[in-house]
């Protein structure tokens, strides 16, 4: 094995951290716009099936990522809201009701969301991405994914 520089390894160090600063940016970037076309269809939208899949899809990156929350008692109102959150819209897929009966909670679903996520780091956010990508690959999201993301025994 060829021995390195001090130089050519620092140079090496910043080029990895460079790289991972743009695929955190990338995917944080990507689970910004999942956000506002959850929140447009939250509001507007009159497609059920589309909403779960967009609101659902924030709910478990929310819920992932509040494990990095240091002051975990700061986010159990949120927590519960989001877990209400899910089984709304698990309802809304499994019963096929009608979206009006669960737009309020999705809506305040999305809200804690939102307030979540602000306290999250944006490596936690981009690791929630990827294991949301890994779920959906897998077989989709469930209301037990999302409590096991809280640490709550489904």
């Amino acid at each position: 094995m060829r021995k390195t520089t001090s130089y050519a390894r620092k140079c090496g160090q910043r080029r990895i951290a460079q790289i991972k600063r743009q695929v955190i940016d990338a995917i944080n970037a990507d689970v910004a716009d999942i956000k506002l076309n959850a929140s447009i269809h939250c509001f507007t939208g009159a497609d059920a099936v589309k909403l779960a899949d967009r609101a659902g899809r924030v709910c478990y990156i929310a819920a992932r990522a509040s494990g990095s929350i240091a002051d975990q008692a700061s986010i159990d109102v949120d927590a519960r809201i989001l877990r209400g959150m899910a089984q709304a819209l698990a309802d809304i897929v499994q019963i096929e009701s009608t979206l009006e009966d669960f737009r309020a909670a999705i809506q305040s679903g999305m809200a804690a969301a939102e307030r979540i996520l602000v306290k999250c780091s944006r490596e936690a956010i981009a690791a929630a991405a990827v294991d949301l990508d890994l779920l959906l690959n897998g077989g989709g999201v469930w209301t037990r994914h999302i409590d096991a993301a809280f640490g709550v025994a489904a």
